[in-house]
């Protein structure tokens, strides 16, 4: 059974509420239509074997309406990995559409972090990364918001020397609550000290983020509210335990295990995973443009 996966193609702001479907395994085959917005099922079929008219019912039973064959389908062609990457970069709407490709120059990542990553990966960018190696400890008496602007500021700037006209994205991640910053645990002891205080409560989750392109630099720090459930002595313990809590900035992974704790998100999803991918694209937009 051939397997369609979809990948969506961002339109610009006036025609964002039509949205165009990209079956890769259509492009896999070679075969991919672009359908101009508003035009729904009824208008066209779309197969890997081509696009025929819908002929309906009435329709008279001919070789447009015979079930693929395997041949057809392209199941059991081995495409190389380079090649559908290629077919993959290449397939753009067409002009007339105003549509824009999601794919773009390769964003250089100034982060370790596998979560911003694949973050990136799953939103459409190629990516390099090229971690920052930096103090990243915070300063007596600085304010959350300014820490985390400093610390991506710096992670910018200690990689976008080897970037050249790339554009470099650095970001930095903590958690606040009763005024307290909270970093990734130094061992599961912390991690279950911070679970219990973030029990049962709201916290903040902020990012600073820095986007930075040959000499131009945009910044901001982004926050998001996120309402745990309460969690008893034996929940947080067997938590800290599987050691998901390990290298997260408040002890927990909204995108795993620790999903189950989260009862009440308030902002941006992607920003308390540890990258918030809407202003990304808005800043890389922008450089990109300039």
């Amino acid at each position: 059974m051939l397997r369609s996966f979809a990948r969506y193609v961002e339109l610009p702001d006036h025609t964002r509420s039509h949205q165009l479907r990209q079956p890769l395994a259509d492009l896999a085959a070679g075969s991919v239509r672009f359908a101009a917005p508003g035009v729904g099922r009824g208008a066209y079929q779309q197969s890997a074997v081509g696009t025929q008219p819908n002929r309906g019912r009435a329709g008279k039973r001919g070789a447009d309406r015979r079930r693929p064959r395997k041949a057809d389908l392209g199941v059991g062609k081995r495409l190389p990995a380079q090649h559908v990457a290629e077919r993959t970069r290449s397939a753009v709407p067409g002009r007339d559409h105003g549509a824009e490709c999601i794919i773009r120059a390769v964003l250089v990542l100034a982060s370790r972090s596998p979560r911003r990553a694949r973050l990136l990966r799953e939103a459409g960018y190629e990516i390099d990364i090229v971690p920052a190696d930096i103090d990243e400890s915070r300063l007596d008496g600085e304010q959350p918001r300014r820490y985390v602007s400093r610390v991506a500021a710096d992670k910018a700037a200690a990689v976008a020397a080897q970037a050249g006209d790339r554009i470099v994205v650095a970001a930095d991640t903590v958690v606040l609550i009763d005024g307290l910053v909270l970093g990734k645990p130094a061992d599961r002891r912390e991690a279950a000290s911070m679970l219990d205080r973030l029990s049962g409560r709201t916290h903040d989750v902020l990012t600073g983020m820095v986007v930075v392109r040959g000499a131009r630099a945009l910044d901001a720090v982004e926050a998001t509210r996120v309402t745990f459930a309460t969690l008893d002595a034996a929940r947080i313990a067997w938590y800290a335990g599987t050691g998901e809590p390990d290298d997260k900035a408040g002890a927990y992974a909204v995108q795993g295990i620790g999903s189950r704790f989260v009862e009440r998100i308030e902002g941006s999803y992607t920003n308390v995973v540890g990258l918030p991918i809407s202003l990304v694209d808005r800043f890389v937009r922008v450089l990109e443009a300039s």
